[in-house]
């Protein structure tokens, strides 16, 4: 009151008038601290919704995340190109559709969590058709519902995924990536001639920079195919190329591993067709692929890729009469493929590779002499080869290895002298045989198997 009526004198104004300006006054100064206040409120409030959303973004991306990875191990199309991130595509696309409300597609996203896959599939199948009807409306979309029911029904019947992928290339053809697994699924099916046209129509697309990984498969499946044909120098000229990109990638960005992995394929390839008159170059390229696997395989835990990789490199020690060579690279091969098969005994393709594994130990322990060492190995082999028989009598593809199996614990009892032995594990081969030979006498594979089992229980009879 003081400082005013200084004020009110200084000024020559009544004391009345400057009380009420300086009340003004102190009241706007308290409206613009309010203000403030809750401008700073509402943007705290901002803040923390904006963090929750961004968290549970964060987390929703995560399992996301996780559920890829979990549907890409159990695949059973392991080698198909861009395979996490075509499952990723879909997965994603998937979950957008579930946002947006569609009750199929947050189904079939619920589906997958809980590995009904096939169950997924028949949902998203419905969804596809749905619009294919109304394909007048947007082809490319339609075309995407394809491709994603094709990859989700990959994890399980490649066959289906072929007819699914080949519907979304003839919906939309401009699609890198649907081309490209359009031409894989193909050629898995040896429909050779639409896999060459597909890379074919992938190669013409792909632009340096943004399809660099597309560019690498798609050379690498021609190259297949030329192998397969039996032009082995074109196979390796075009490899060669592949290899060149993916060499060029890889020093570009050493810490991308799928540029990394593309390489360690390229160098597997190169070796592949090495492997029929330049051991040592093959030997050579099959190390360099082993050499970046076994890189990555500390941040994977999978490591089927390094299994396959010594695998190859044992292949090539024994041809060379390196067999000491042979079966440690063997051995750490099957070390890798028995930790997959423990950690997912319903996983099919593990349970095989072990399989394998254990018959190529056992090849190398025959030629050491070491016949019970071989006879534990291949009958590991066929336990296994057994149950996955069992489980599924209609798999031929079962009921063959399982023929192989006994043929080649017959062959380790014969060299032990228990030649009564070996002729009940040739005739149980035969048995096999026999209903295979029975059920497609065109399959002349199958007819000649048999007539070998003949020429096996002939054999111990004579001896």
């Amino acid at each position: 009151m003081a400082v005013l009526k200084v004020v009110a004198g200084l000024i020559a104004l009544p004391l009345d008038d400057v009380r009420k300006r300086d009340a003004l006054a102190d009241n706007r100064r308290i409206r613009i601290v309010a203000a403030g206040v809750a401008v700073v409120a509402a943007l705290a409030m901002v803040a923390g919704v904006l963090t929750w959303e961004h968290l549970a973004n964060r987390q929703q991306n995560e399992d996301l995340h996780a559920l890829v990875l979990q549907l890409v191990a159990t695949s059973q199309a392991q080698a198909a190109p861009g395979r996490e991130q075509s499952v990723g595509a879909a997965v994603a696309g998937i979950a957008k559709g579930a946002a947006e409300g569609d009750a199929r597609q947050q189904q079939a996203l619920d589906l997958l969590k809980a590995g009904k896959i096939d169950e997924a599939s028949r949902l998203l199948l419905a969804f596809a058709n749905d619009k294919t009807a109304r394909i007048e409306q947007d082809s490319k979309e339609t075309a995407t519902a394809w491709r994603n029911l094709g990859t989700i029904a990959g994890l399980r019947d490649p066959k289906r995924a072929r007819e699914y992928y080949a519907e979304a290339a003839r919906l939309d053809p401009s699609d890198v990536s649907g081309m490209l697994q359009n031409g894989w699924f193909q050629q898995q099916a040896g429909q050779l001639d639409a896999a060459q046209a597909a890379y074919a129509r992938v190669i013409a697309m792909t632009k340096p920079g943004r399809d660099d990984e597309a560019l690498i498969w798609a050379q690498l499946g021609t190259g297949d195919i030329q192998s397969e044909r039996g032009n082995l120098g074109a196979a390796l000229a075009t490899y060669q190329g592949a290899e060149a990109i993916a060499d060029r990638l890889a020093k570009s960005d050493p810490g991308n591993a799928d540029w990394q992995r593309d390489l360690s394929v390229a160098y597997e390839r190169i070796g592949d067709v090495k492997v029929a008159g330049d051991l040592a170059g093959a030997l050579k390229s099959y190390r360099d692929g082993l050499a970046i696997r076994d890189r990555l395989a500390k941040s994977d835990p999978g490591q089927r890729d390094l299994s396959v990789a010594y695998e190859k490199v044992g292949d090539v020690l024994r041809a060379q009469g390196d067999f000491a060579g042979a079966l440690t690279s063997y051995r750490d091969g099957l070390t890798i493929r028995d930790r997959l098969a423990k950690s997912d005994p319903g996983n099919a393709l593990w349970q095989r590779d072990l399989s394998v594994a254990y018959n190529k130990v056992g090849d190398v322990q025959v030629k050491q002499g070491d016949f019970a060492g071989a006879e534990k190995s291949y009958r590991d082999s066929l336990a296994i080869r057994d149950r996955l028989a069992k489980s599924d009598p209609s798999n031929a593809e079962w009921q063959r290895d399982l023929s192989v199996s006994y043929d080649r614990v017959g062959d380790v009892q014969g060299k032990q002298g228990d030649l009564e032995g070996a002729e009940k594990s040739y005739r149980d081969s035969l048995a096999i045989r026999d209903r295979l030979a029975k059920s497609d006498p065109s399959n002349a594979e199958w007819q000649r198997d048999l007539a070998g089992s003949y020429d096996y229980v002939g054999d111990v009879q004579m001896a």
